[in-house]
């Protein structure tokens, strides 16, 4: 009867897709959100609670089991499999960075900010007496890949327009990719991890995506760090800075908690228009215009 007191309150649970806390129930008031609001000042807000995984499939799984995807091996958008099976392999990104030297705070240098390299490597295997083993960049990357130093694979200089397996030495080295994909790996290649020259479909990658023409460019000042990302000339190097792809502009001069200026593009508010232009003109003006009169 209708009138009988329940025993279970009624719950009502939505899972959001790429729903951020930029609403006003956590202090934003450019996202206008009054009955999301109303309803999160009565109810628990949970203002540390974080997505376990940047996909939705093992996202919402994670938040359903209560289980970490380190845990429950579900790693990717589940396609045509059910979301509760495990995958067999996890995903591997592998970042290559030119001159990165290991001043990092994970390496004890409190100098360089890195909160979120240094908490990976927290959780990771962290290489203290691992050197680079030639001075550049071309044979460097190709040590790491091959595993084998320049004196034995007799990769010396910047490949330029020659693939590197054209050194006879190297031919038949087998590289990281190539053992992922013998392991049934699917792997993609971008930017210049091999250098200009290598053919879509060689041994390495599945695929070569090493074609990219738009770059980004930053300026960093005591508050503010700017970025534009314009299409690049690979043949000259340099930018057209008539065809800008994006903006980004981020308030660092507050420490760092969760959904502060710094975590958020303010490129975009009225009130920041002065300063965007006065970054642009000085990054598109280059360092040289910033050096004294007298250099």
């Amino acid at each position: 009867y209708c009138t009988c007191a329940q025993q279970h309150k009624n719950v009502l649970f939505f899972a959001i897709d790429d729903l951020r806390p930029e609403l006003g129930a956590y202090g934003h008031d450019y996202i206008k959100s009054p009955h999301i609001d109303d309803l999160a000042s009565k109810s628990m807000l949970f203002e540390r609670a974080y997505c376990q995984v940047a996909v939705c499939s093992p996202s919402r799984t994670s938040l359903l089991t209560g289980r970490r995807a380190d845990s429950n091996h579900v790693w990717r958008i589940a396609d045509d499999d059910y979301c509760t099976s495990a995958q067999q392999h996890k995903n591997v990104l592998f970042f290559a960075i030119d001159d990165l030297r290991p001043e990092l705070g994970a390496y004890g240098h409190d100098f360089i900010k890195s909160p979120h390299i240094d908490d990976l490597a927290s959780k990771s295997i962290l290489f203290e007496r691992a050197y680079c083993q030639v001075a550049v960049c071309s044979p460097s990357r190709t040590s790491l890949l091959t595993g084998r130093r320049a004196d034995s694979n007799h990769v010396w200089r910047i490949a330029g327009d020659e693939y590197w397996r054209t050194v006879p030495d190297a031919t038949n080295a087998t590289t990281i990719p190539q053992y992922f994909k013998e392991n049934g790996y699917l792997t993609i290649g971008m930017g210049k991890i091999f250098h200009p020259g290598a053919p879509n479909g060689h041994p390495p990658f599945d695929h070569n995506q090493h074609d990219e023409n738009v770059m980004g460019y930053t300026i960093r000042t005591d508050k503010y760090r700017f970025t534009e990302w314009y299409t690049f000339d690979r043949d000259t190097s340099k930018p057209d800075f008539d065809k800008k792809w994006g903006t980004e502009l981020y308030d660092h001069s507050t420490p760092t908690v969760s959904f502060n200026d710094e975590n958020i593009n303010i490129a975009d508010k009225p009130e920041m228009e002065s300063t965007v232009t006065e970054l642009r003109k000085a990054l598109q003006d280059g360092w040289r215009a910033a050096l004294p009169p007298t250099i």
